[in-house]
């Protein structure tokens, strides 16, 4: 019997990478899919990589041609597929063995695997996966900007950078209706002589970035304090930087603002990064306005420049929103 290292279940795109790369690098791997030609076609297609993948007939003899301790990873769709796979997993494992959840899983139902499968004496790890959806120029909503949205939201947190670009994708879904659109929607009062510099554009997407990660952190904020979480906010930056798929050098700048005392723990009143948004927001200011005067959607940029303006305002207006909202009466013209 060939013994292996780690198991995978789920041989789709991401899933037969990830089986590729963990046999690159030199560890034996155990597939099984529900669709097992997914799994010889991967194995024709491995080259030298070949000897290194194994194809199991089922679950139960995957997992008993791995040793002790057992890694199994998960790259199935989210939820039913996961917690079906879950159940038929826990039965035959013993423990000290681990079940690595890949696939973006809403952290809510995390927790309720994690809790089930450390009943049973094992290791739960969910890591989560992110693609690029390259479809022409489509892209749907596959939860995980969703699901950010919504816990922000019931948190009482800003999350429109985040919001806008899950819209974004949503509205590309919906090409047919775009391109029927187009020429009957034509934009009135555009300023086609609105102009930006490349450098605008550079300074636009800095100012951008700087934004959606200060949202990203104040999130965090708000669910550590509701889920009792100790966060190292400087070392998930670390660790983003080191191995996701962001690997973002301004997360370097992150980790090191987040080792300073702040002012309410807020990123963007961080020494470092007062003076990239002074330096950057001008070129933002004019990029969101070209693209308005010249009738082109920019929504995550726009929000994120709302949003700045809104939370460096020391005096704004929401304090005329109750009285509007409890006045009863109609406002008349003196006209």
């Amino acid at each position: 019997m060939i013994q292996v290292s780690m198991g995978l279940i789920g041989v789709g795109t991401i899933g037969g990478a990830l089986a590729l790369n963990i046999a690159e690098n030199g560890n034996d791997v155990a597939l099984w899919s529900l669709d097992l030609l997914d799994i010889d076609e991967l194995i024709a297609s491995a080259g030298p990589l070949a000897h290194k993948l194994t194809k199991s007939d089922s679950i139960k003899a995957m997992v008993q041609a791995m040793p002790q301790p057992r890694a199994i990873i998960l790259l199935v769709p989210a939820g039913t597929p996961v917690d079906q796979t879950i159940n038929n997993l826990i039965p035959l494992l013993s423990s000290g063995d681990t079940i690595i959840d890949g696939g973006n899983s809403d952290f809510r139902d995390t927790v309720a695997r994690s809790r089930r499968v450390e009943a049973a004496g094992l290791a739960y790890l969910e890591t989560g996966e992110e693609m690029v959806d390259m479809i022409v120029d489509q892209a749907g909503q596959k939860g995980t900007g969703r699901w950010t949205v919504i816990e922000a939201i019931r948190m009482g947190q800003s999350a429109s950078i985040i919001e806008a670009a899950v819209g974004a994708r949503v509205l590309s879904s919906q090409k047919l209706t775009c391109q029927i659109a187009a020429p009957l929607l034509v934009p009135a009062g555009i300023d086609p002589i609105a102009k930006v510099s490349e450098q605008d554009m550079e300074a636009a997407l800095v100012t951008g970035r700087v934004l959606g990660y200060a949202q990203g952190f104040r999130i965090f904020e708000a669910a550590a304090g509701e889920f009792e979480w100790d966060l190292d906010y400087a070392r998930i930056a670390e660790v983003w930087r080191a191995g996701c798929i962001i690997r973002s050098a301004m997360l370097d700048d992150i980790a090191m603002a987040f080792r300073t005392d702040l002012p309410r723990g807020s990123l963007i009143l961080a020494d470092h990064f007062i003076k990239v948004l002074t330096q950057n927001v001008v070129g933002l200011r004019r990029v969101v306005a070209a693209a308005v005067l010249q009738g082109l959607p920019v929504p995550a940029l726009s929000s994120a420049l709302s949003w700045f303006d809104t939370i460096r305002q020391a005096l704004g207006t929401t304090d005329l929103i109750k009285p509007s909202a409890i006045s009863s009466e109609p406002i008349r013209s003196s006209v």
